[in-house]
């Protein structure tokens, strides 16, 4: 579809193409007028932490002036979004040497990519928001760093149950849990071993989420994506997205 005939107000699959050599960039947003803009800007900025980086080289190789911006199709099923972004990266096979830029070779994901240790740090760091401190500098917070370090000492005792540690520190069983399976306070006694039976992110039992898709979540985030609309994409409730742009959950995962 022609740039100048779309309205770019809706969710779908898009394209970036250069008109020289015909290579191309497949993505998918739930308003893609906002993820051009955040596109060009990181673009224009030269900004290697934000933009693709096959991408950003050969922007800056040919000039923007050699870039155009396609929708493939509208997805008002927002539900539907990454299967037809699969469906298009497939098509294509942008993710091939020499074919297109996508570095990623599945659509929600983020496998393939390798970032500097400096953009995970910016890129949770923004995630989490600064509205929001971690461990005992958040003032919503009961427990201290030292605290927390001896209820990971006790959980890896393994002597106590959990309710036993939970009425010793005053706070609830739920608090404790979430200690031992990293959800929280995953920066203290980095060493830490969970109790047998308890595990985090992706290889928790209960997880509706892989690791993959939370980094995805992160970056829908920080381009300007709405908790509710990532959610439906995603089937599971807002305040899961909420809670993992405030770092409460998944907080060890960039």
């Amino acid at each position: 579809m022609p740039e100048n005939s779309v309205n770019l107000n809706r969710s779908g699959i898009y394209e970036i193409v250069n008109v020289v050599n015909g290579k191309r960039y497949i993505g998918s947003s739930i308003n893609l007028k906002n993820r051009k803009m955040y596109h060009w800007k990181a673009l224009r900025n030269n900004d290697r932490k934000r933009a693709c980086p096959k991408l950003l080289n050969a922007w800056n190789k040919y000039g923007e002036s050699k870039f155009v911006f396609n929708v493939i199709e509208y997805v008002d099923d927002k539900n539907k979004l990454i299967n037809r972004e699969q469906y298009w990266l497939d098509y294509y096979k942008t993710y091939e040497r020499g074919v297109g830029y996508n570095v990623a070779p599945i659509a929600g994901s983020c496998y393939g990519c390798h970032h500097s240790q400096e953009a995970i740090s910016k890129i949770r760091e923004k995630a989490i928001g600064n509205t929001r401190s971690r461990g005992e500098k958040n003032h919503f917070s009961i427990l201290t760093q030292s605290r927390v370090s001896e209820i990971k000492k006790l959980l890896e005792e393994d002597n106590l149950r959990m309710q036993d540690i939970a009425d010793i520190y005053n706070v609830s069983v739920s608090c404790i849990s979430s200690i031992n399976c990293g959800d929280t306070w995953g920066h203290v006694a980095p060493g830490f071993k969970p109790r047998n039976g308890y595990k985090r992110g992706q290889d928790c039992h209960l997880a509706k989420l892989t690791e993959s898709q939370v980094i995805k979540i992160k970056q829908m985030l920080l381009s300007g994506d709405k908790a509710k609309a990532v959610a439906k994409i995603f089937n599971v409730h807002p305040e899961t997205i909420r809670r993992i742009r405030r770092g409460v959950t998944w907080n060890a995962c960039a």
